[in-house]
């Protein structure tokens, strides 16, 4: 054998040995939970934080996509508007888990055949009276429009989605509170 074929040889029972020893340190260490579907990395919304950070709320958003994925191509197209809302919904939570949890139980279900869609749910309701006096102080602060949806017995995704138009709008000159709805 030559000198090559010998150097040849070592490496792959080396690569071999480098393999079969990450095999078994992978197998002996302890099984971790998986994530939700989506990437924790990088810039998150204060629900997706908080799913990222609790199992129980990982596994719901898991079982969560694998329905939509379930759907027919077609479905999904119909789909994907609701799921914009109900998403904003679900963040309106922000970091409350009990919310958060609820969203998605309510999803499953009614994605299951289970329930109706789910009527919505005033923002002092869904956040709390202190939470939701916040939110429709910051919109009415920001807002442009003639008729501002800045109502604490609208929807919490409305009035976030208008604070985040009007925070838009200002650009620049935008009070510091708008930080947090880019």
């Amino acid at each position: 054998m030559s000198n090559v074929n010998a150097r040849r040889a070592v490496m792959q029972i080396a690569a071999a040995a480098v393999g079969a020893v990450a095999l078994i340190g992978v197998s002996a260490m302890p099984a971790t939970a998986a994530g939700p579907s989506f990437s924790c990395a990088g810039n998150l919304a204060p629900a997706e934080a908080v799913i990222c950070s609790d199992d129980s709320l990982a596994a719901l958003d898991r079982t969560y996509t694998r329905m939509l994925d379930s759907f027919p191509a077609g479905e999904k197209r119909t789909l994907i508007g609701v799921q914009k809302a109900w998403v904003a919904r679900r963040d309106a939570c922000r970091t409350d888990k009990n919310c958060i949890r609820a969203a998605y139980t309510a999803r499953i279900a009614q994605l299951h055949g289970g329930g109706p869609a789910p009527a919505p749910m005033s923002c002092a309701a869904s956040v709390g009276a202190a939470q939701a006096a916040i939110y429709v102080r910051q919109c009415a602060e920001v807002s442009p429009a003639t008729h501002p949806p800045c109502n604490a017995s609208n929807a919490c995704a409305l009035i976030i989605s208008e604070i985040k138009r009007g925070c838009g709008l200002i650009g620049s000159r935008a009070p510091a509170f708008c930080a947090a709805y880019r």
